[in-house]
């Protein structure tokens, strides 16, 4: 089977129930393929490490060690042989060009190889061989690759303890770098109460930073949370913007108020 474009793990509907299935597609961690959005370059500097630390609750000198703490599994994935590689001969030849090119280190078709493993519809499922792929592009500043790890720990799991735990972490540190969807999964989880303490004006919090930074999913959350708060021309805002910008769902609800 062929990845021009991978399917993999399903994306939480959080406007819909806290425990649904998750669906998504290759190349837009989880979102519907209008809320893709470009890699975000991390900044560097004093104030950054500071944010970081509070939001990860660790010493600002604990940092780096963290960062290597994140990747478990990559081993010596990229010193196989081509043959070597699981599911190798079922692999069409379009995925093994794709295999060629990760294992000389672009990252790109690294990511892919993890979508390649973690996609459910083929006979070449497994999700630590998948972690081990996004892990390598992860490694490589590739950001939407360790998000996909956190889905798979948070959604799937891989028979190991603290699957919950690893993608709160993964989910914050992305959130803290400023990555949208990171910081919708993460407000939607204080919002629930889903592996943390339920607190809205953390969940707030969290969804307006990805809202502003123009995320669908989050606009239509961050308006229903006011709504639910009783805040509802904090709630008129944002169901105004995703309106203006064509959601149906905020057309639908409060939005319509404003523009119709």
């Amino acid at each position: 089977m062929g990845i021009g474009r991978t399917q993999k793990l399903p994306e939480i509907s959080f406007t819909q129930k806290k425990n649904a299935d998750l669906e998504s597609g290759h190349d837009d961690a989880g979102l519907p393929e209008h809320d893709a959005v470009p890699e975000h370059k991390e900044t560097e500097g004093e104030t950054l490490v500071e944010e970081k630390s509070q939001a990860l609750n660790i010493p600002p000198d604990a940092m780096s060690r963290l960062e290597d703490e994140d990747y478990e599994h990559t081993g010596n994935v990229l010193e196989q042989r081509p043959e070597e590689v699981k599911f190798y001969q079922q692999m069409s030849l379009l995925q093994r060009r794709v295999l060629e090119k990760a294992l000389s280190g672009d990252a790109e078709s690294q990511y892919e190889m993890g979508g390649y493993y973690a996609d459910r519809s083929g006979c070449h499922q497994d999700y630590p061989e998948a972690i081990r792929w996004y892990e390598a592009a992860a490694e490589k500043g590739t950001e939407r690759a360790l998000f996909e790890i956190g889905r798979i720990y948070d959604i799937n799991g891989i028979g190991m303890e603290g699957e919950k735990d690893k993608a709160l972490k993964i989910y914050r540190k992305l959130a803290v770098r400023g990555y949208p969807t990171a910081q919708c999964v993460l407000g939607m989880k204080y919002r629930l109460g889903d592996g943390v303490v339920e607190d809205l004006k953390e969940a707030a919090k969290w969804l307006e930073r990805s809202a502003m930074q123009g995320h669908d999913a989050a606009i239509r959350n961050l308006a229903d949370l006011y709504r639910s708060t009783g805040e509802l021309k904090k709630a008129e805002k944002w169901y105004g913007i995703g309106a203006a910008n064509g959601d149906e769902y905020c057309i639908r609800g409060f939005g319509k108020k404003v523009y119709h």
